[in-house]
């Protein structure tokens, strides 16, 4: 960043997200709601678990 003088860097590599996978988490409140998604989505696809 520093040597940049950019928080993105030299050569940025973006991922375009769906609105679930890019929920912004500011407050407790978000972070709930991002946290309850997360459990949700993990029982409906389980295949898809990250390993804890």
């Amino acid at each position: 960043m520093i040597e940049y003088k950019n928080i993105v860097g030299k050569k940025p590599y973006f991922v375009k997200l769906s609105k679930i996978e890019s929920i912004d988490i500011d407050t407790p409140e978000d972070f709930f709601l991002a946290e309850t998604l997360y459990h949700a989505l993990r029982i409906k696809h389980p295949a898809n678990r990250i390993a804890a």
